[in-house]
């Protein structure tokens, strides 16, 4: 093997564990590893399991085949530098990675980011975002328009599922030629389909999200998304003209039970927060007190009432009863 960056770790061991990758330096007949360690080459067949690295990982990289060496430790090293550089979005072959940042990234999802999606599906440069994968679905439905395109979004708790669906219907809301950004036209006091369709998530996310502890905002249940669209006359292009939601598998022992450290469903703690503020809600739901929730047998199993990512019920109440 030729000198240059390296991945190493000590043969599984027989009880099954194993050892975290280390990286290193195959110099001479030397590995010198960065966590001070140096193996004699002459000893690593039978100690150490080794596999060549990448000198770098651009920043620029939006797809890991890209990648000189493409093996396990190399592919988490790249993913772990760019998140370091808010490059939370990398490209593995067709499939999207997404790595959560648990913080608001700045002009991720502006207006910029969407012009600069459609720029580059234009000019053939895969940009990896969220919004690249909703384009590249719509344009396969402009292209045949009878071949139904599915996204799947897998991942494990906390991993940003939640989210990747919500910024993908918020894409294929506002590329389609239903008015979303402008002003919207209603008819018997109701919204337009793209509004409708968006307003659906604070409604789910209320009802069926829980904090846990891994997630603050974790989905109790699945849901299968069905989103429509159609042309007519005066819409050359394809436009959302409706949609429908399955849900499947709630979580509905969480109500009478939650383990310690965990909440209840989000609206439990909304409607109580919105009370606190609505003298008038208040009464209607004969609260004596809506701030003491240690009173409320469904609520006070596990010393948990708020939120760590410090979203507010209240403002969250609000959000759900307007839509």
């Amino acid at each position: 093997m030729n000198e240059g960056p390296v991945w190493g770790r000590n043969k599984t061991q027989k009880d099954g564990a194993t050892y975290s990758w280390v990286r290193g330096t195959l110099c001479g007949d030397e590995v010198d590893f960065e966590d001070g360690r140096t193996v004699p080459w002459s000893t690593i067949d039978t100690s150490m399991e080794i596999l060549r690295g990448n000198v770098t990982c651009p920043m620029d990289l939006g797809d890991l085949g890209m990648l000189t060496h493409l093996n396990e430790p190399s592919m988490v090293h790249c993913l772990e530098e760019r998140f370091l550089g808010d490059k939370v979005y990398c490209h593995t072959g067709d499939m999207l990675l997404a790595v959560n940042p648990f913080k608001v990234i700045p002009k991720l999802y502006d207006v910029s980011a969407f012009q600069s999606t459609i720029a580059s599906s234009s000019n053939r440069r895969r940009h990896p975002h969220v919004f690249t994968t909703a384009h590249e679905t719509y344009r396969a439905l402009t292209v045949d328009k009878h071949k139904n395109q599915t996204v799947l979004v897998s991942g494990e708790s906390g991993s940003g599922k939640t989210e990747t669906t919500k910024f993908i219907m918020q894409y294929l809301a506002a590329v389609s030629h239903t008015p979303h950004s402008t002003a919207p036209s209603h008819e018997c006091g109701t919204a337009n389909i793209s509004d409708q369709v968006l307003q659906s998530n604070p409604i789910l996310e209320s009802f069926g999200n829980a904090r846990t502890l891994r997630n603050d905002n974790s989905s109790r249940f699945g849901k299968f998304v069905k989103i429509w669209f159609a042309t007519d006359s005066h819409h050359a292009q394809l436009r959302l003209v409706g949609t429908s939601i399955e849900t499947y598998l709630l979580e509905k022992v969480r109500l009478v039970h939650q383990a310690t450290g965990e909440r209840n469903f989000h609206i439990f703690y909304e409607v109580l927060a919105g009370a606190a503020q609505d003298r008038t809600l208040q009464t209607r739901l004969h609260l004596a007190d809506p701030t003491d929730v240690s009173k409320f047998a469904y609520l006070n199993q596990s010393g948990c009432v708020t939120r760590r990512d410090q979203v507010s019920d209240a403002d969250t109440f609000h959000k759900t009863m307007r839509a």
